[in-house]
């Protein structure tokens, strides 16, 4: 999480492979004449030239991106656990039915298959 202060804004609409999309061009005091760019425009409405806002930066090679903090695009820490508590235990009623094989159980059934064989 950065805070930085917009020396520059660019809006545009762009098309992708997922059709026409907005996109937020921004240039910063801290980064200067380097652009930071994104489609998730959910928080940049109001952003005037000059302003101080908190923005997460995600480096992809020559290329700068950024995410609003605190938008719908990040999600909270809370509902990360939240998500991750109900894969848990989702996880464990559909895995824990099915009993682990013993390596007796195991050894038992290579013998069988391999008297089989001869």
């Amino acid at each position: 999480m950065s805070k930085v202060t917009l020396t520059r804004i660019f809006r545009k609409d762009v098309d992708t492979r997922f059709g026409i999309k907005p996109k937020v061009g921004i240039q910063t005091k801290e980064h200067e004449d380097k652009w930071l760019s994104t489609c998730k425009v959910a928080g940049t409405e109001n952003w005037e030239e000059g302003m101080e806002v908190e923005i997460n930066i995600i480096e992809k090679g020559d290329f700068m991106n950024f995410s609003v903090v605190g938008s719908s695009n990040t999600p909270s820490p809370s509902i990360t656990n939240k998500l991750e508590d109900r894969v848990s235990k989702l996880e464990y009623e559909v895995f824990r039915k099915k009993e682990p094989e013993t390596e007796s159980e195991t050894e038992k059934d290579e013998e069988k298959s391999s008297d089989k064989e001869f």
